[in-house]
């Protein structure tokens, strides 16, 4: 009974909610109606409805499926740059019949000093004097080492450092611009996109590694600057590595930008905590960079020590071009050496808008690390393009940004027929179909006058066919003008060692060198050597260079030993010169090789005669 009484006021007081809660709403009608609306509003000021998907509930199979195509698309964009760095690479080896004086000077450098046991200081006939940037040396020692004297060795350790430098490239735009991911993922393509930056990739040199080592640095400044744990350290093991595989003057490319970070910075840090890393990481280079000078010093005492380390801060010209330009050549040679990405009407159409967007400080970044550098190069005895190799990253960074940005892409200006590539590559063209009827620029490289018109002719075939052939897709443009820029370097890499290869050819001068070597004989050579025949005889004993005025004494005091020159380094009518062991022709010179005894001879019977 009093279960049922206590069962019956328990639904008397559901009912008189209900009431209540009928009679509020009556009251309120517009209640419901108001938060409605509230929650509306509240989700249009949180995001527009596009950053919003409706998705089938996430069954395994396409849960799974996601991800996986995910990555597939990333392998197969990677790929597409892995398989162009693979073709110069490949292009390297098989189409390459010489070594260009450069890469024997560096291959003789590595070969005399293993077997000199001297690692540190470079040079030809035992004289110091430079400073010889010892990383990249030590590296293809290591691989002779593993792998024996293969020709291919040196080929693929600069390549793979061109590779590693692409990789850099990638996560150091990723760094500067999180929020545009393509920005980093098409950054290395335009790299590879780069006409000279591609052919310097497969020479045998130190370009490569110093390249991918201030590239490094630039990267842990990024991540100094993001207040990374260690990052002060990260730079200054980078910046000391850089400057072992490009010398001393590696400090004008990684410090300056260091030093001026206030400038790029855009308040992220304060001035203190920057310079406060900043000297941790300057004490860092200090202890490394001794460890590699101490070994030097101890040899060669204070005096020439220093005279040393004076003559490796100046930079080190390469042996085929004009060290000596004026103050202005890098602004001429900076655009040329990007090609073809100068050329595009669309970076410059986005480069003038740029003001009208915000950036996250990647553009103040490069800009920094271009001008500070380019600047201080400039002001140095000896210029040359190969010394503007590292910045080009920071260009190729700024372009992709302007080229892949989503706000730029946003304003559809690339669909335009006027922005294409198709319009300056018929220019171009007509400009390669004249060239061999104007008279030569100085300026401007020698080869330009060795092409046919025909090669004119069919790139201005191409660019009409770009131009009636509009690609819609940024990316796709992108890929395209990437792809036949180094489809055209490997051409004129083939077309260039076919016509020009023939002159740096050392084999007969080299076979007669070996069986003077092993026989014992020392070997001088008269006028300029730089290591053409060391290396490729795999002389057991370095050349001697000598002088036009030492060639009677060096006679004198080696009877035994073996003599080359160039044929216009004698006077033919006051040194009788005896029948040549070899004769060739390297860089249109003629060469040849002498025993000594048989120059004595050839006096003596002409002292006989008078």
């Amino acid at each position: 009974m009093f279960g049922k009484d206590k069962k019956d006021r328990s639904k008397k007081r559901r009912k008189d909610r209900s009431k209540r809660k009928r009679k509020a709403g009556a009251s309120n009608p517009s209640d419901k109606e108001t938060a409605f609306d509230k929650f509306i509003v509240e989700e249009i000021e949180i995001g527009s409805a596009d950053n919003y998907h409706l998705e089938s509930p996430p069954t395994g199979r396409r849960a799974r499926s996601r991800p996986r195509s995910n990555w597939l698309s990333i392998i197969k964009f990677q790929s597409i740059w892995l398989g162009l760095w693979a073709l110069l690479v490949v292009t390297a080896i098989v189409f390459r019949v010489s070594l260009l004086p450069d890469e024997s000077f560096i291959l003789t450098q590595a070969w005399d000093s293993s077997q000199a046991g001297d690692l540190l200081i470079s040079g030809f006939d035992d004289r110091a004097g430079i400073l010889v940037a010892p990383l990249f040396i030590w590296l293809v020692q290591l691989g002779w080492q593993i792998f024996g004297y293969i020709e291919w060795w040196p080929y693929i350790l600069s390549a793979a450092f061109g590779l590693l430098s692409l990789s850099v490239v990638s996560i150091l735009a990723k760094r500067l611009w999180p929020l545009e991911n393509e920005v980093g993922r098409y950054a290395p393509l335009l790299l590879l996109g780069c006409f000279v930056w591609a052919i310097d990739l497969t020479l045998i040199s130190n370009h490569m590694a110093h390249l991918f080592f201030v590239s490094l640095s630039m990267y842990a400044l990024i991540l100094m600057r993001d207040q990374v744990r260690l990052s002060w350290l990260f730079f200054g093991v980078a910046a000391s590595l850089a400057a072992m595989a490009g010398g001393l003057v590696s400090f004008v490319y990684t410090l300056p930008v260091a030093i001026l970070g206030p400038v790029w910075l855009a308040r992220e840090v304060t001035a203190g905590y920057w310079y406060k890393k900043l000297l941790y990481s300057f004490l860092v280079i200090i202890a490394l960079v001794s460890v590699w000078l101490a070994p030097v010093f101890t040899k060669l005492g204070l005096t020439d020590f220093l005279l040393t380390v004076e003559n490796s801060l100046q930079p080190m010209p390469m042996i085929q071009f004009e060290p000596n330009k004026p103050g202005w050549w890098y602004a001429i040679i900076l655009p040329l050496m990007l090609l073809p990405w100068t050329l595009w009407p669309l970076v410059w159409m986005r480069f003038s808008r740029l003001y009208k967007f915000k950036d996250h400080g990647g553009v103040g970044f490069c800009f920094t690390w271009v001008i500070s550098t380019v600047l201080i190069l400039s002001l140095f005895e000896v210029k040359q393009a190969y010394l503007l190799i590292p910045v080009l990253p920071a260009i190729v960074l700024f372009t992709s940004y302007l080229l892949l940005r989503q706000d730029f892409c946003a304003q559809k200006d690339h669909e335009s027929p006027f922005s294409s590539m198709g319009f300056p590559i018929i220019f171009l063209g007509g400009l390669l179909a004249i060239y061999p009827n104007i008279s030569k620029i100085e300026i401007l490289p020698d080869f330009l006058w060795n092409f046919s018109p025909m090669v004119g002719i069919g790139l201005s075939i191409v660019g009409i066919t770009l131009a009636w052939m509009p690609v819609h897709k940024m990316k796709q443009q992108v890929t395209n003008v990437a792809i036949f820029s180094l489809t055209a370097t490997v051409f004129l890499i083939m077309w260039a060692w076919w016509q020009f290869g023939h002159n740096y050819q050392v084999e007969k001068i080299t076979t007669a060198l070996a069986k003077a070597d092993a026989n014992g004989a020392p070997i001088a050579h008269v006028g300029q050597y730089n290591g053409q025949y060391g290396y490729s005889g795999r002389l057991l004993r370095p050349i001697r260079q000598i002088s036009k005025k030492e060639i009677n004494a060096w006679i004198i005091n080696n009877p035994d030993g073996v003599l080359i020159a160039h044929e216009w380094m004698f006077d033919l009518e006051n040194v009788p010169v005896a029948p040549t062991i070899a004769k060739s022709h390297y860089l249109d010179k003629k060469v040849m090789v002498w025993p000594v005894a048989d120059i004595i001879q050839a006096i003596r019977d002409s002292d006989k005669s008078r």
